[in-house]
């Protein structure tokens, strides 16, 4: 995991970076994974491939927020299109156990 910090003008902008694998057609695809927004309420996830990429929206820190940890996460394409649900199931599950394992995101240095 990689994380970017960038100071703009009074305002602190955290990226923090993945990369991860998924079993489609009997092959492994290597997608990067990139946190651009984070709120109390939902986060934004851009899931890049080799010649496409896609923005997920989650409610994950709400629930988290609320202590709500059995409730489902709601996940929603933002930006993209994707034909595939089976891929998309797999990007989902991926980075569902990742954010799990993972914890949250690292507040950003001063």
């Amino acid at each position: 995991m990689k994380t970017i910090v960038k100071m703009l003008n009074y305002l602190v902008f955290c990226v923090v970076e993945w990369l991860f694998k998924i079993l489609f057609d009997r092959k492994y695809i290597t997608l990067k994974a990139r946190l651009v927004y984070l709120s109390d309420q939902v986060e934004r996830i851009v899931v890049m491939g080799r010649n496409r990429s896609i923005t997920l929206q989650s409610n994950r820190p709400m629930l988290e927020n609320k202590g709500l940890k059995n409730k489902r996460i709601h996940w929603k394409i933002i930006e993209g299109t994707l034909h595939n649900i089976r891929v998309l199931q797999s990007i989902i599950q991926t980075l569902e156990r990742h954010l799990k394992n993972n914890g949250p995101v690292p507040p950003p240095a001063p």
